[in-house]
């Protein structure tokens, strides 16, 4: 579903207080990027449409493949700072596999 609180709410209230939302990856992406997008008036690094790209795929990449357990997600989203910056000690890949030109 999309990011609306109030569908959420209702449904909770009119069918199941125990239910669980789950966003739409397009959703969570559009989101992240927006975000990005209004970060990029302070910071000059996320200006380049191909840095950003490369954070919005690390990003979605982490959302991917911890969506069922919200410890291993922060522990992934925690790790994409270091990652950037080449500190590639928590990834899955060897660091030669990371280099590709």
């Amino acid at each position: 579903m999309d990011n609306d609180s109030t569908t959420i709410a209702r449904v909770k209230a009119t069918v199941n207080p125990n239910i669980r939302k789950k966003s739409d990856s397009n959703h969570t992406k559009k989101g992240f990027t927006g975000a990005l997008v209004e970060l990029s008036s302070t910071h000059k690094a996320l200006r380049n449409i191909k840095v950003r790209g490369h954070i919005e795929k690390c990003f979605m990449y982490c959302v991917q493949q911890h969506q069922d357990n919200p410890a291993q997600l922060k522990t992934g989203l925690d790790n994409i700072d270091p990652h950037l910056y080449g500190k590639r000690i928590h990834c899955k890949y060897p660091q030669d596999k990371m280099t590709r030109k």
